[in-house]
């Protein structure tokens, strides 16, 4: 399946779409994947479920989301600018993780890849 797919039904899918189990933030925290300080890539955010739970973690968040329908909702939840996270269609800047929780299938690869080994 597209990440078109998701774009094609965003406001759907964010509001059908379960959160992520609490038990995954507190594995990638204690295993200082995510907290204060921290830079993150996340890629293919969606609609910010997980991005507004890595931003809460004090981490600093770069969101991509290839889809402009996505990337409406994902601003929405998590405003681009604050003082913890952006969103963005395009490169990220250096981070120190690149959490991806069921997103890749979704991403175009050729353009994932060259930013995640940029």
């Amino acid at each position: 399946m597209s990440w078109q797919h998701f774009e094609r039904s965003a406001t759907d899918y964010a509001f059908a779409r379960p959160p992520y189990p609490a038990a995954i933030f507190e594995v990638l925290r204690s295993e200082r994947v995510i907290g204060p300080g921290l830079r993150v890539l996340e890629v293919g955010a969606g609609a910010g479920l997980a991005t507004r739970e890595l931003a809460a973690s004090g981490s600093q968040v770069v969101a991509l989301e290839p889809g402009p329908a996505l990337c409406s909702l994902l601003e929405a939840a998590v405003p681009s600018g604050s003082s913890r996270s952006s969103t963005s269609c395009g490169g990220p800047d250096s981070r120190d993780a690149e959490p991806a929780p069921g997103a890749l299938h979704k991403a175009e690869h050729g353009v994932v890849f060259e930013q995640m080994f940029e």
